[in-house]
């Protein structure tokens, strides 16, 4: 039956996982606990797959995580933008920069980058914005499929080629995992449940780490327990004092 299907294959694509990217896994965590430890933030940032609505503000996880988040929105309707091709730069280098200067991203503080392809403009300019200002970039990315693909950025790099850390999530070409008969496009996108699994390895790393150092970050409680609402928003204040 397709679930035994979907079972078999998760299973395989965890353990794939577990045996060949444990160093990058191990290097991650030992990054992030560093920085915390330093006072530094971690940051997450995703286009989509996992990484930032996993983690952030969830019952169960780290309440020091930062989510970050950009975009321009561009109000103006003259003329019709399928005209403006041959007449109007729209090289968008540089708005990565002013977004982590605005978000008060520092040297010295992490931030995650998650995208399938690595590909695309945004998270490669982000990565390059980021490395230039000290900041540590740890990449999740698929790294077989962002190899077939060319970059959108004009730097031609992808996003994988430029990590301080890289972690491949073992997505197959196009994502999916599973060809079902009859179906034209394959079954049941690998990224997102890497991405996840990947995600809480290095968080458990961290915490056992950040312990060991006598160091007990707060963890969110759910909010759905009456109690832990006020709980949260204590632990939310001691990081903002903290400033991280």
């Amino acid at each position: 039956m397709l679930r035994k299907r979907v079972q078999e294959a998760i299973t395989q694509l965890f353990e794939e996982v577990s045996t060949k990217q444990d160093e990058a896994i191990t290097h991650a965590a030992a990054a992030c606990s560093s920085a915390i430890r330093n006072g530094h933030s971690v940051h997450l940032y995703d286009t989509g797959h996992i990484i930032d609505s996993e983690l952030f503000n969830r019952a169960g996880g780290f309440a020091l995580l930062r989510q970050f988040k950009y975009n321009l929105n561009v109000v103006n309707g003259a003329r019709q933008q399928d005209h403006l091709e041959d007449v109007k730069d729209r090289n968008m280098e540089g708005l990565a920069a002013f977004a982590l200067k605005q978000a008060n991203i520092y040297k010295g503080d992490i931030l995650f980058i998650g995208s399938v392809s690595g590909i695309s403009f945004n998270v490669v300019d982000l990565a390059l914005a980021a490395k230039e200002m000290g900041i540590t970039v740890i990449v999740l990315s698929a790294l077989s499929y962002s190899k077939t693909l060319n970059s959108l950025h004009p730097s031609n790099k992808k996003l994988y080629e430029l990590g301080d850390i890289v972690i491949d999530n073992c997505a197959p070409i196009g994502d999916g995992m599973l060809e079902i008969e009859g179906i034209e496009q394959k079954f049941l996108p690998a990224s997102g449940l890497s991405a996840a699994y990947i995600m809480w390895l290095i968080m458990a790393d961290t915490l056992e780490t950040l312990l060991e150092h006598d160091i007990t970050p707060g963890i969110l409680g759910s909010v759905n327990y009456p109690p832990n609402v006020e709980y949260n928003i204590n632990l939310e204040k001691i990081y903002q004092d903290k400033g991280i």
